[in-house]
């Protein structure tokens, strides 16, 4: 039936054309098309435009998710000072969102500190990154011949069975995010005993990065590199002691391998000493302590160390208080994207405690640390 139907309300008949008065003398009306076949087309539109906006928000969603988990992952290898990682996260976030100025500045940032680091490891002669058997000359060459190429450096030493230039090339796909060919040469290097490369697969393990996630093997890694004297690892075994994370819970244990980790200099592991004097974990509390470790690993770079020192300043524990150095070490630490520190940055500009107060400032501060999910900053931006 045509939507352009008209009906007498008097006699029923049914014209298909306008009319209003039908020859009867009784007055047409227009018979409204509900036809299955109408329904159904308009019922489709509508089912096709939902399914489409739940395509788009799915989409949306997914790209939400890789860029929180890509943040994520530069905030974790900044606090490690692993600028290499954060280059190489902060590449992907730009590719997915190519005008975002906030993510173009951290590259910038973290591009300026690896050549800086880079720079300071040429002048201490830093060789690592080659080969470290002496007696084989023939690897050390093949890696001098090609420094432009990271693969090319090592590929032919690797295969020849050097388990440095084993481990150095599983780095190397590691920081590419090519993480099963990075597992493959971290296992050849592991077998070898190759430290380094005990705590990277332990690590792949542990995460699931290249391999299937498994906590034990993870355990198992981290201990034989531990025992060798890495100091990752050391500081690695330390922390799942501490959380009980496939092993009791023992601080005692923990307490063991973070010493051993600090006292190589693992940053990680003078923060988590310092964290555990400040609470009484496993030791008596003591500030003072806990100020000592906070500091040697503050100054390295630690941002998690960095912000505590300056909790410790603002309020006075362990050392005099002291709102201008708290808010020193707040900003260093915000610098290296600790939300904690983002926070207490932005209340010490909003509240003018060891700064001149800054609204704006306050403000600025407060939404970098809501980026990160810090709940506290969320409820001044939102």
């Amino acid at each position: 039936m045509s939507s352009e139907s008209y009906k007498c309300r008097k006699c029923g008949k049914i014209y298909s054309h306008s009319l209003t008065k039908c020859s009867c003398g009784g007055v047409c009306e227009k018979i409204a098309d509900n036809s299955p076949s109408s329904k159904v087309l308009g019922s489709g539109r509508s089912l096709l435009s939902e399914i489409l906006e739940l395509e788009k928000q799915k989409e949306q969603d997914e790209l939400e998710n890789e860029l929180t988990r890509l943040y994520n992952a530069v905030k974790e290898a900044c606090s490690k000072n692993d600028y290499v990682n954060a280059v190489l996260h902060l590449e992907n976030i730009l590719k997915i969102t190519p005008d975002s100025t906030e993510a173009q500045e951290l590259l910038d940032f973290c591009k300026n500190k690896l050549e800086k680091k880079n720079l300071k490891a040429a002048e201490q002669g830093d060789d690592k990154a080659q080969s470290s058997h002496d007696n084989a000359s023939a690897n050390v060459e093949n890696v001098q011949q090609n420094p432009e190429d990271p693969v090319k450096r090592y590929q032919k030493a690797a295969e020849q069975g050097d388990a440095e230039a084993q481990y150095q090339l599983g780095k190397y796909y590691y920081n590419d995010e090519k993480y099963q060919e990075a597992v493959k040469w971290y296992q050849k290097a592991a077998k070898q005993g190759n430290a380094d490369a005990q705590y990277s697969l332990g690590n792949c393990y542990e995460y699931g990065y290249g391999i299937q996630k498994n906590k034990g093997e993870a355990l198992k890694l981290y201990r034989k590199a531990a025992d060798q004297g890495n100091a990752d690892a050391q500081c690695s075994l330390g922390d799942c002691y501490y959380f009980g994370d496939g092993v009791p819970h023992n601080i005692a244990e923990a307490l063991k391998w973070y010493l051993k980790a600090a006292e190589q200099g693992n940053s990680n592991a003078q923060w988590s000493l310092g964290e555990c004097y400040a609470d009484g974990e496993g030791v008596p509390q003591n500030y003072k302590k806990a100020v000592e470790w906070y500091r040697k690993a503050a100054e390295q770079g630690n941002s998690n160390a960095q912000y505590s020192l300056g909790n410790c300043y603002a309020q006075g524990l362990g050392v005099p208080q002291n709102y201008v150095e708290a808010v020193k070490w707040f900003q260093l630490a915000a610098d290296h994207f600790c939300p904690d520190a983002q926070y207490a940055l932005g209340c010490c500009y909003l509240n003018g405690t060891g700064v001149q107060a800054s609204y704006s400032k306050a403000m600025a501060w407060f939404r970098q640390a809501a980026e990160f999910g810090h709940e506290e900053a969320m409820r001044y931006v939102h």
